[in-house]
């Protein structure tokens, strides 16, 4: 992690996508190792008959749009916060 005047920490990252069914994936983002270790555990899948717009399952009653542009190189995301 940088600020303006350098370097101010290292923090370990990793991303693991597994498919469960034809439709569905896992992913899990990892930060921390050892005991400072965390897992976010998440699910994604493409909203029925929309080319290019997912939902992430966030497996805690919050699921999220996002949507693929620019011939599917980018992934775009809206939250609102009420």
């Amino acid at each position: 992690i940088y600020k303006r005047t350098g370097k101010t920490m290292d923090l370990y990252m990793g991303l693991n996508i597994l498919p469960i069914d034809s439709v569905r994936h896992t992913f899990t983002i990892i930060y921390g190792e050892g005991e400072k270790r965390q897992e976010r555990l998440y699910e994604v899948f493409q909203k029925k008959g929309e080319i290019g717009h997912y939902m992430i399952d966030e497996k805690n009653s919050i699921v999220l749009d996002d949507f693929l542009f620019h011939n599917f190189k980018r992934v775009h995301s809206y939250k609102r916060i009420l």
